[in-house]
């Protein structure tokens, strides 16, 4: 990942320094939140069963895919939303057994 950062900042240097710029806060905000997101991962598997917790963090796929459809207009073809239905059932399998 730094490999293609490095090369992304050598190739578009003066558009990194633009969005960098115009974004520096919701960027600064989306880091703190992936860093949230990985420790409370860490402290679930601490605490809960691991097949717990990893069949709610697939599940945040399909609460984020929702968000889109309902926030930013994506399309629900019926490929998507059988994916879908199918990560919602293997989380409840597993919540089951």
């Amino acid at each position: 990942m730094a490999f293609l950062t490095l090369y992304a900042w050598a190739k578009y240097s003066r558009e990194c320094r633009e969005a960098w710029r115009d974004h520096f806060w919701v960027s600064l905000l989306i880091g703190l939140f992936s860093m949230a997101n990985y420790l409370l991962i860490l402290y679930a598997l601490r605490r809960a069963n691991v097949s717990y917790v990893a069949a709610l963090r697939e599940v945040s796929v399909v609460m984020v895919a929702a968000l889109g459809v309902m926030l930013l207009g994506e399309s629900m073809g019926w490929r998507k939303a059988l994916a879908l239905a199918a990560i919602l059932a293997g989380a409840l399998l597993v919540d089951l057994a």
